[in-house]
């Protein structure tokens, strides 16, 4: 990028054009001593892991587990010694444990927007309702559940 090309794009306009957690995320990937090449196909890559992300805090809500303090603050204290390949790799690999309780802690304390997401008050009973239904093993009227407590979510 050169200014005087014109293709230079500034934070501001970033955060304009583009969720503010997908630059948070192209930070939190990237050696910070090595210029960023901005691409189209970085900040789609990266979009899809926010959303992956949204969906394992949305996933919480239907499995609220201890978190675990220990790998909370080794992902984080990863991050502070600017180690964020090795800090990544255990976010991965608490996804794959379904770890979303430790997970959204990390993710709360990066202070990621999506985060402040939530369901309301009255949602608590559609979750218990889609608990019930899994438990009768009517999976569809499940996934209907589902489906309009994920809208709500993200609609938050």
């Amino acid at each position: 990028m050169a200014k005087s090309l014109n293709n230079v794009l500034l934070a501001k306009d970033f955060s304009h054009k583009y969720n503010p957690d997908i630059i948070r995320s192209i930070f939190l990937s990237i050696n910070p001593t090595v210029p960023i090449n901005l691409t189209e196909e970085l900040i789609k890559n990266h979009k899809k892991l926010i959303e992956k992300y949204q969906k394992i805090c949305f996933e919480w809500y239907f499995d609220k587990k201890n978190e675990k303090t220990e790998k909370v603050e080794q992902v984080l204290n990863l991050f502070i010694e600017g180690k964020f390949a090795k800090a990544n790799f255990l976010i991965m690999e608490l996804i794959k444990q379904k770890e979303n309780s430790t997970i959204r802690k990390i993710f709360l304390n990066l202070r990621f927007n999506f985060t402040k997401m939530h369901l309301n008050p009255e949602s608590q009973e559609k979750i218990k309702n889609w608990n019930k239904l899994i438990m009768d093993k009517n999976y569809s009227e499940a996934d209907k559940i589902r489906k309009e407590l994920w809208k709500i979510f993200k609609n938050s």
